[in-house]
């Protein structure tokens, strides 16, 4: 075959070289040597080939070998690798050939781990070969394949090795003759090949073609180098670098970042989806060390993207008073992260455990909330704010193997165990909820029976799992936390409670906090609580950045950092409008409604109301006293601008707000907020009759009565 193959080219470049000097076509070298053109080279190649692989068939037809375009093909793939033209002649083409293209010996690395390039058969002149490797390829290791996608995800496209020669020329040697190996030499070499040779990671089955989809799209959006999880200090990207600021001198907006951050999160979920279906299929074909080490590589970089992102989150929290969308961003993302943390944890504590069981404990399994409305105050026998249900979700490990669930149970757990003490009979109702299998999840709509004597509380959920370990089942008892709440047996004690609890986030064990957090807890709160319009995402109305300017102005003396001992004194007076707020429906719905503005001090409410006709008013929370509302309205009879403190005695159980204006006709006309604000942020009025604003809450002709006084009130607050 090799005499054969020789007198060909012999004859071949003869023919040519005759023909090329008749036409005037030959090309010369560097050194003066005579160079093939590529139409020289690409037929030569051809009918190489083809005689290799009929002398091959032949061959494998005399010792019992596969024939036909098979048995041809796996013969010539273990014979030897095919040649490029420069390997051929020594010489450096101008150009690559249709040939190298699609073998590629020369300009692709070795992936194989066999430290051979990879080989394909050659395609027919007419047809377009592909880059990528062909389906009748030699088998590629899992480990070859995750250092291949690497590579690839460090450069966009695999450039050719760069010559060895300073010359610019380089001199491939001469190919050397297909070794001959025996029946028992060529039957040890397909076994070891067989055994080294583990199903390619893009070649993994996934659970559905959406998913499978989705993860390609965050592997290749995550291996772009995304601007949002760039893990070193020098990002670059505008948006990594306000990530890393998140304050005063960051360019892009709270909710750009968020939206970035909350889909990064949904890629990094699909990502160790996929990867947790590899990891099966690598421990379940007894994987070597060296896939399970890429694994574990690509684990830590999931984790420092993760931390990343909790890292931002924490910082845009901190830095920004948020919106109420942007809010919900943000809660939605920091209920996401602790299951991926979770998750991330079960995979690898599986693949530690596979390397070292001795070392490393296996997790199995474990328990998160995947959704829940803490930390709130609770009314007892109440259903909790919102009527969200708590969802407690089953995790596990990739070939974790389950032969049996119990129920889930929820039980009370006190802050200060020697409150429990006190407790007596039922604490919960809907306590024991089933697990579906579908989904893993359980719901609870929970119900608290007694109070919690104003001490926090959490709910632990717990359930036990038996777990399939070869030929013996084992037994382990799952649980997990809720966040802190605290349950009230009346209303009088909800505006301590939920103090409490803001202040427990806001503070934590601290005494100082920065003022754009304490503002997103306070405005968390508020929505959570205040929203009566069907639809918690959308609350009506919520703090307006007026408010919180208002808050800042006149309770911390427009620090950026507040103390534990300013906030004690703003609850003290907020607590009580915001107890009105959440409990007297009616004051509530004015509030929503714009009727009743809100928080705003007597000066600003005079600057409102002092160009307006007489007899129109504003009603505020009165500045001094707390829970207390305020009139400010234009004396009929001086033209300016009075107050007056509506006191216990003018509303109560039988007579409402809208009663209390009725009684007085003096009173006509309401300002009403809009819910829009000007360029400068300044909020936006207009004017109302009063039997517009307040008619549908009572009817006015019940509550008019004469009054001989033309002058309504004397100012109470001076």
């Amino acid at each position: 075959a090799l005499l054969f193959q020789q007198c060909s080219i012999v004859v071949f470049w003869s023919a040519r070289m005759a023909s090329a000097s008749t036409s005037g076509s030959v090309k010369h070298g560097s050194d003066g040597a005579v160079m093939p053109s590529n139409e020289d080279v690409e037929p030569l190649l051809l009918f190489i080939s083809s005689a290799h692989s009929a002398k091959s068939s032949q061959h494998d037809s005399q010792n019992g070998s596969p024939t036909g375009e098979g048995g041809v093909q796996e013969r010539a793939s273990k014979l030897r690798k095919t040649q490029s033209a420069s390997e051929l002649f020594g010489a450096e083409q101008s150009s690559p050939s249709v040939f190298e293209d699609s073998h590629a010996t020369s300009s692709q690395p070795d992936v194989t781990g066999s430290g051979r390039p990879r080989r394909g058969r050659p395609p027919k002149p007419s047809q377009s070969t592909p880059s990528s490797p062909s389906k009748r390829d030699a088998p590629v290791s899992l480990s070859a394949q995750f250092a291949a996608a690497s590579a690839a995800a460090a450069s966009p496209a695999v450039q050719p090795p760069a010559s060895s020669s300073s010359s610019g020329s380089s001199t491939a040697a001469p190919p050397s003759p297909p070794r001959r190996r025996g029946a028992a030499g060529r039957k040890r070499k397909r076994e070891s090949e067989e055994d080294e040779s583990i199903p390619a990671s893009d070649d993994l089955p996934s659970r559905n073609s959406k998913e499978a989809k989705l993860t390609d799209d965050a592997a290749q959006s995550l291996q772009r180098g995304t601007q949002l999880v760039v893990l070193d200090a020098g990002m670059g990207a505008s948006v990594a670098n306000d990530m890393l600021l998140v304050g005063p001198a960051s360019k892009e907006s709270a909710l750009s970042i968020l939206t970035q951050l909350q889909k990064t999160v949904q890629l990094l979920a699909a990502k160790l989806d996929a990867m947790k279906e590899q990891q099966k299929l690598i421990l379940h074909q007894h994987g070597d060390s060296n896939s399970i080490t890429i694994l574990l590589a690509r684990y830590k970089e999931i984790t420092a993207q993760l931390e990343q992102i909790s890292l931002v989150c924490r910082n845009i929290h901190t830095t920004r008073i948020l919106s109420v969308h942007e809010l919900f961003l943000y809660q939605d993302i920091q209920l996401t992260l602790p299951m991926l943390e979770k998750q991330h944890e079960l995979l690898v504590a599986e693949l530690k455990h596979h390397e070292h069981p001795q070392q490393h404990e296996r997790l199995w399994a474990a328990l998160v909330i995947a959704k829940q409305q803490f930390p709130q105050t609770v009314r007892q026998n109440k259903p909790l704010a919102g009527n969200v249900p708590i969802i407690v979700k089953l995790l596990a490990d990739s070939c974790a193997e389950f032969a049996g669930l119990s129920q889930v149970r929820a039980t009370l757990s006190m802050h200060d165990e020697k409150q429990k003490r006190k407790f007596m009979g039922e604490l919960l109702k809907n306590e024991v909820q089933d697990l579906d299998l579908r989904t893993g999840t359980a719901e609870y709509n929970l119900s608290f029976v007694q109070g919690t004597r104003m001490s926090r509380a959490t709910v632990k959920f717990s359930m036990d799992v038996q777990l399939k370990t070869g030929k013996t089942v084992t037994s382990r008892s799952l649980k997990v936390h809720s966040e802190p709440f605290i349950v009230i047996t009346n209303e009088s004690q909800w505006d301590e409670s939920e103090g409490a609890l803001i202040a427990l986030s806001a503070f934590g064990e601290r005494t100082v906090t920065e003022w754009p957090h304490l503002c997103n807890i306070l405005q968390e709160h508020v929505v959570q609580e205040l929203r009566n319009n069907g639809d918690p995402n959308r609350p009506f109305r919520a703090l307006s950045k007026c408010d919180l300017e208002y808050f800042h102005r006149q309770f911390f003396a427009s620090k950026p950092q507040v103390t534990v001992n300013e906030y004690n004194k703003f609850w003290e007076w907020f607590g009580k409008a915001f107890q009105v707020l959440r409990f007297q429906k009616h004051i509530n719905t004015l509030w929503q409604l714009g009727v009743v503005y809100g928080f705003m001090s007597r000066e600003d409410a005079a600057v409102i109301v002092k160009d307006v006709e007489p007899g129109t008013f504003l009603i505020v929370f009165a500045d001094k006293y707390p829970g207390q509302l305020a009139i400010a309205y234009v004396s009929p009879k001086t033209r300016g601008v009075k107050h007056y403190l509506i006191g216990h005695y003018d509303t109560g159980a039988k007579k409402a707000l809208p009663a209390f204006l009725f009684e007085h006709p003096p009173l006509t006309h309401v300002v009403q907020f809009t819910h829009e604000f000007d360029a400068r942020g300044q909020p936006q009025f207009t004017v109302v009759s009063k039997i517009e604003a307040f008619g549908r809450f009572c009817p006015p002709t019940h509550y008019t009565k004469e009054h001989t006084d033309s002058e309504l009130y004397d100012p109470i607050i001076a």
